[in-house]
């Protein structure tokens, strides 16, 4: 009835309140612990206070992953603007050490590769890679990061990932196991956002200390990590790594597909050929141990065929042990039975108890899940990889201990996710202007420290468990500057800040303008702030070194942020050392336009005006040779020593005797021009 008032019994809001009560107090805990500060922010982007409107990703978050939070890791430093504007094309890398770029810093990972190389194509676009790739994490972290990724508005996702499922954070046979129950992880790591959870955490941890062999720094993160040591093929555990990857990529793809972004997922590449599996089973064959003593006698003999004979017999007798398909896969490769030897290293790969390797089947599943969800594509990375491998069975040439690629490597796997980014027309329908493979190798700003501080820390590594390796003899004497560098930084006695501008502070007092521009270069993506300050100098370096290519790159940026006369200026002398006359008018033209400085470049204008011209006229051959001698001198009429000398090589080469090449070399001679 209307008006009519409903009396709730005073019992039932007794039992609310009771019941409401616990959760009242715990939500005022918490906000408490917020405001006041506690714990640690799990977000994957955090603001830079330096930096308004710029955000980067947070170096706490993988904290939310470890149980022993010591043996967290961080990733790189690559703030980016919230407000995504017009012509940026965005894209996350997400994965593990691989995607990280481990053991090079991040100018030798192959996303600052393949950034380098898509910014030189489209340079009126900002392409922008940002790697959330994590060491020692795996899956479960990634879908965490792929539910938070859509806000960020990322036109492509990257993603390598799947050595991990074993020993990484939140892996089956990890120090920082939670066990094998999906909803239970996924439950807890959604209970640990919370600073009530964190704190009570911390009281439980406060009271029981982890093992202090897990927190132990003298060991590699690679043994804190392992818990199981022994995982055998085709065990309850073994599967289970298996199902937990199946089950997440799943929810990984799902994600992006909700929001319909692209996903380039890398199928996997590790070290078959050069690493021998570092824990194999015990032989439950005694005839084992006979046959393979046998084979090892022969093969320490240079007696290849008996060697083969015999480690035949040896995994004939136990085809479980991983090091007796190893060696008569190295058997058969030396006897060029190379279909045999490739089916052999893989088995000794899959039976390697020690699973830092990922299983066959997690490629099998990256391949399966890619045809299923229409937003993914495949990368078929160990492909090239193989493509480059003697015999196609990957080893030391491309991968520098178990499965991370060396520089060669990491600048396939860039290739790999550029020709399919191609292939999809991303960024732009037309890839016009590319550079070549083999220019962009030589052209990439990777440095010789970051070489060596690769090699350096791969032979550290090795040195330790599991590969426990003797370090090669190195003679300290003698060393250059970049070997004292790059050792400083492997040791951590320098910082990657300091051993930069003392590089580069060296290149620059010996006139190494091409080695600075390159140093300068890998520094870019780290400096997003300030374009203009940072493409000058890297405009400066480029036309100290010679690189109008680069110069020309460079100036455009300038260009197009202050479009004033001395950009204008730099830009058309460079685009007139080329030979690219009708480039360099534009610029003249707009040059004229903002005169700030009031230069008369009218006569300058009607030069390459006239060079236009008699370009027009060229038809190839012999018949050109005047017309060839008559731009070479007006290049010389501006200055422009470089161009006469292309336009001099020219007709060298159409008739070497010309009585017009030897004038045309005095003429230059006279206005001081060198001859090398």
């Amino acid at each position: 009835m209307p008006g009519r008032i409903i009396k709730i019994p005073k019992v039932a809001i007794f039992k609310a309140i009771a019941i409401l009560s616990p959760f009242i107090i715990l939500g005022i805990i918490e906000i408490i612990l917020r405001i006041t500060g506690y714990g640690f922010n799990y977000s994957l982007f955090i603001e830079d206070k330096n930096h308004a409107g710029f955000v980067y990703f947070n170096p706490n978050v993988s904290k939310k992953y470890f149980s022993i939070q010591q043996n967290a890791t961080q990733g790189l430093y690559e703030p980016f603007s919230i407000k995504k504007k017009n012509n940026t094309y965005r894209i996350f890398v997400l994965g593990e050490s691989t995607a990280l770029g481990f053991p090079y810093h991040q100018s030798g990972s192959f996303h600052r590769m393949l950034a380098y190389r898509l910014q030189r194509l489209f340079p009126d676009k900002q392409i922008e890679i940002i790697n959330l790739a994590l060491t020692a994490i795996n899956s479960y972290t990634i879908i965490d990061f792929s539910k938070q990724l859509p806000e960020y508005h990322p036109d492509a996702v990257l993603i390598y990932l799947g050595h991990n499922e074993y020993y990484g954070a939140l892996g089956v046979g990890s120090t920082s196991s939670l066990g094998r129950n999906r909803h239970l992880i996924q439950t807890i790591l959604f209970l640990r956002d919370f600073k009530i959870y964190q704190l009570l955490t911390n009281i439980i941890g406060h009271f029981k200390k982890p093992d202090p062999s897990l927190t132990d720094y003298n060991k590699t993160l690679m043994e804190r990590m392992v818990s199981r040591q022994e995982i055998a093929f085709n065990s309850s555990l073994f599967h289970a790594g298996i199902e937990q990857f199946d089950k997440n990529l799943s929810r990984i793809f799902e994600i992006f597909d909700t929001y319909h972004i692209p996903v380039f997922c890398s199928n996997l590449v590790c070290n078959y050929r050069d690493q021998v599996p570092l824990r194999s089973s015990t032989p439950l064959n005694s005839d084992w141990n006979f046959y393979f003593n046998n084979a090892s006698h022969y093969d320490s003999l240079g007696t290849a065929d008996s060697a083969y004979f015999y480690y035949k017999k040896a995994v004939a007798a136990d085809t479980t042990v991983a090091i007796g398909h190893f060696k008569l896969a190295a058997s058969a490769f030396n006897l060029q039975k190379n279909d045999e030897a490739r089916k052999e290293y893989i088995l000794a790969k899959e039976l390697d108890m020690l699973r830092f390797r990922a299983p066959e089947e997690i490629n099998k599943i990256i391949g399966e899940k890619a045809s299923k969800y229409k937003n993914v594509v495949l990368v078929d990375v160990k492909g090239v990889f193989e493509e480059h491998s003697p015999c196609a069975i990957i080893g030391k040439e491309l991968i520098t201990e178990h499965l991370h690629p060396n520089l060669d490597g990491y600048g396939l796997i860039a290739i790999a996710f550029y020709d399919v980014l191609k292939r999809a027309n991303c960024i732009d329908e037309h890839w016009n202007n590319e550079i070549s493979e083999s220019d962009l190798k030589k052209e990439l700003p990777v440095t010789r420290m970051d070489t060596l501080y690769g090699e350096y820390q791969i032979q550290m590594l090795k040195e330790l468990w599991p590969f426990n390796e003797k370090r090669p003899a190195h003679d300290t004497t003698g060393l250059s500057f970049e070997e004292k560098l790059a050792g400083g930084l492997a040791v951590k006695t320098i910082d990657w800040e300091k051993a930069f501008n003392a590089l580069f502070s060296y290149y620059k007092e010996q006139n190494r303008w091409r080695e600075a521009l390159k140093l300068f270069e890998s520094q870019i993506p780290d400096m997003p702030f300030d374009n203009l300050r940072v493409y000058t100098m890297a405009l400066q370096l480029a036309e100290n070194s010679g690189d109008f290519k680069l110069a020309i790159y460079y100036g455009r940026k300038c260009f197009d942020i202050s479009p004033g006369f001395d950009y204008a200026k730099s830009l058309f002398i460079n685009y007139l050392k080329l030979d690219q006359p009708v480039d360099a008018l534009h610029f003249i033209d707009l040059a004229i336009q903002n005169n700030s400085k009031q230069v008369n470049l009218n006569p300058l204008r009607q030069v390459v005006i006239n060079i236009i011209e008699m370009q027009k006229t060229l038809k190839g051959g012999v018949a050109d040779m005047q017309v060839n001698a008559n731009i070479a001198r007006q290049y010389i009429m501006i200055g422009n020593y470089d161009a006469t000398r292309m336009y001099i090589e020219k007709m060298r080469l159409l008739q070497p005797d010309n009585k017009e090449i030897n004038s045309l070399k005095k003429q230059l001679i006279q206005e001081g021009y060198k001859f090398l």
